[in-house]
């Protein structure tokens, strides 16, 4: 079986090494036994890469510059995510790409501006406890989860310090194809979820 994974405009939405987050689920996933493909997503091509099967799909954050020129040339960039969403497609958007969809509708959320937050947080969603660093100037949850979509303003690449919310949504991927984690496999991740581990005692020490 091969878990495909899709990134919209990867190379101009990879500001804080977001793609990373599709490393450590493939990566993952690879332990656990499954093949991988990462894809590019865009306007053009989301039909194609929907019918040959899509598992999830990833918005990254860019710079200003950035999601104008995606505006500028692929007009059919919001309606590319938002189909994807309504396919049912687990989708992942990280800081400016979680205001996107509240931009785009697919997330109904009051985005109020506040004095910017520069800081190492934790924030507890469905008993795991989420650690990342948030830069926002908007007064977003560090993570919020609706449906088939997670959203979160913790920069980066979150799931590379989150392994438990990292294999909750591999544990979802896996359950939409009938297939799961095997108790066995998960210690083939014995050193990567040691290195996790060292990431999160750094950005705990930065919080105390």
């Amino acid at each position: 079986m091969k878990i495909r994974l899709g990134a919209f405009h990867h190379e101009k939405l990879d500001l804080n090494g977001d793609l990373g987050n599709l490393l450590v689920l493939s990566r993952r996933l690879n332990a656990y036994g499954f093949d991988c493909e990462v894809v590019e997503l865009t306007g053009q091509n989301f039909e194609r890469e929907l019918g040959v099967g899509l598992d999830f799909a990833f918005l990254g954050h860019g710079s200003r510059a950035a999601w104008l020129a995606i505006k500028n040339d692929d007009v059919d960039f919001e309606s590319a995510v938002l189909a994807t969403i309504d396919r049912g497609v687990d989708f992942l958007a990280v800081a400016s790409g979680f205001e996107k969809l509240i931009e785009f509708g697919a997330l109904v959320i009051a985005a109020q501006p506040i004095e910017r937050r520069s800081e190492f947080v934790s924030y507890e969603w469905n008993n795991i406890e989420l650690l990342g660093y948030l830069n926002a100037d908007k007064n977003l949850p560090a993570f919020h989860a609706y449906k088939n979509i997670y959203a979160t303003m913790l920069h980066g690449p979150v799931l590379a310090k989150n392994s438990k919310l990292a294999d909750f949504m591999i544990e979802g991927i896996l359950k939409k194809r009938g297939a799961s984690i095997q108790m066995a496999e998960r210690c083939a991740l014995v050193k990567i979820d040691e290195l996790s581990e060292a990431a999160r005692a750094v950005a705990k020490s930065m919080i105390e």
